[in-house]
């Protein structure tokens, strides 16, 4: 997935990504379903790159339907690897910041989910930090979001 996620900030050029995005989907649709914790956590990072190096918001958005799965990575790594969970939260920044209206169809998840990590005194500030950065992008890029 590392391999990928290069490949997507680098290389790939728009009119393959979007001839081909239901094979895209279908990759990371499979590959966050994986067994492997690691494979996940690999594949949010991977999937946050390749959606910031498109161009089209239309584009962008056909990837909507697994955000909630990504929030699910974010929860189940922090439980037991923060630093991956803070890792994977800074990954999502970085989408919302490009793309914030893909939270659209999961923005109360996203709410509870960063809430909950902001409150949780038993997290490095860092990892609190980054989830409230989240927050305050959708208010500062899609307020609109927050007030639906």
């Amino acid at each position: 997935m590392y391999m990928f996620e290069l490949l997507s900030e680098y290389h790939l050029p728009q009119e393959q990504i979007v001839a081909n995005s239901a094979n895209f989907m279908n990759l990371f649709s499979e590959s966050l379903k994986d067994t492997n914790v690691r494979i996940r956590v690999a594949t949010l990072k991977a999937l946050t790159v390749f959606l910031t190096a498109i161009e089209e918001e239309d584009e962008a958005l056909k990837y909507a339907t697994i955000m909630e799965s990504l929030l699910d990575i974010v929860i189940e790594v922090l439980k037991t690897e923060e630093d991956q969970g803070q890792a994977s939260l800074e990954s999502l920044i970085e989408l919302t910041q490009t793309y914030g209206t893909i939270w659209k169809g999961c923005i109360g998840k996203l709410i509870f989910v960063c809430a909950e990590i902001m409150k949780n005194s038993d997290f490095e500030w860092a990892t609190r930090s980054s989830a409230l950065e989240i927050i305050s992008t959708l208010a500062e890029e899609n307020a609109k979001l927050l007030r639906d």
